[in-house]
């Protein structure tokens, strides 16, 4: 059977990011691996999603960039960590 790894980028939208960890952790086939790449934001993203989801687990990763790369950078961080 295939792994299933998802990745999430984000940049100031801690509330919807927050839906989409949600939606992708209750898939019928829920993924076995989360990459959330965090763009640098500055709204508190990283304090609200590791009081929200369990980060220390082997499932979830955050990965925080030190300036926001947009989004096909951090998608492309996100597959070299997947893969």
């Amino acid at each position: 059977m295939a792994k299933i790894a998802c990745v999430i980028v984000t940049y100031n939208r801690k509330q919807l990011l927050g839906e989409a960890l949600e939606s992708a952790l209750n898939q019928e086939a829920a993924p076995e691996t989360i990459f959330v790449i965090d763009n640098a934001s500055t709204d508190g993203t990283e304090d609200y999603i590791n009081q929200r989801f369990d980060f220390d687990n082997q499932r979830l990763h955050y990965v925080r960039c030190a300036q926001n790369l947009g989004g096909s950078a951090g998608f492309a961080t996100g597959m070299r960590l997947a893969l």
